[in-house]
C-alpha cells in the first residue's frame, strides 16, 4: 500500500469519514468528530500514523484484546522486533494486517 493509502485506512478504522489525499497540500485529510485543527471544509489533516508513535498509540485504542494480541503476532512474524521496540510504520502494518485492511503492492509482502 502507498502510504496515503494506509494513512486513510487506519483513519477510517479510527472513525474519521470523508478521508482523501490531497496531492497539491501533501497530506492526508478528513473529518473527526474530536479534531480541532480545521482546514477547508471543516476537514483536518490526518495524524501521522506512519511517523508518530503517539497517532498510533490512538489508533490501537480501536483494536480488542483480541486483536492487540494478533497485532503483536504480525509484529513479531513480520518484522523479527517485539512489539515495544517496532516503529509507527511497522505498527501501522501490523494494525492494517490485524483488521484485514492490507492490500500490498506489487512490490510488497502479502
Amino acid at each position: 500500500m502507498k502510504p496515503e493509502q494506509q494513512i486513510i485506512a487506519i483513519a477510517e478504522a479510527c472513525k474519521w469519514t470523508e478521508c482523501e489525499y490531497v496531492e497539491s497540500l501533501g497530506l492526508c485529510k478528513g473529518k473527526h468528530k474530536n479534531s480541532s485543527a480545521q482546514y477547508d471544509s471543516g476537514h483536518s489533516k490526518l495524524p501521522d500514523y506512519l511517523n508518530d508513535l503517539n497517532a498510533m498509540h490512538e489508533a490501537e485504542q480501536v483494536l480488542d484484546y483480541n486483536q492487540l494480541r494478533d497485532m503483536e503476532d504480525s509484529v513479531l512474524f513480520q518484522f523479527a522486533v517485539y512489539p515495544f521496540h517496532a516503529t509507527a510504520s511497522q505498527r501501522a502494518q501490523a494494525f492494517l494486517r490485524t483488521l484485514g485492511l492490507w492490500k500490498p503492492t506489487p512490490t510488497q509482502q502479502q
